[in-house]
């Protein structure tokens, strides 16, 4: 019976230790995203955007 208390015991912290691992790598997932999202904006809102500009038809259309 006490080997069965200690195996039990044993199977009962490999699953509290990986549900915290789990719970850590969607907390750490869910702040790579945020921050990701972060980022993004903050380029839009700093940067300006990129215009193409059509250098081709500009020069058929001077020659």
């Amino acid at each position: 019976m006490e080997k069965y208390l200690s195996r039990l015991k044993y199977v009962f912290s490999e699953i509290l230790h990986f549900s915290i691992a789990n719970r850590l790598t969607v907390i750490v997932v869910f702040v790579i995203l945020f921050l990701d999202q972060v980022s993004k904006a903050i380029m839009r809102s700093v940067l300006t955007l990129y215009v193409p500009v059509e250098v081709l038809g500009d020069f058929f259309r001077f020659t």
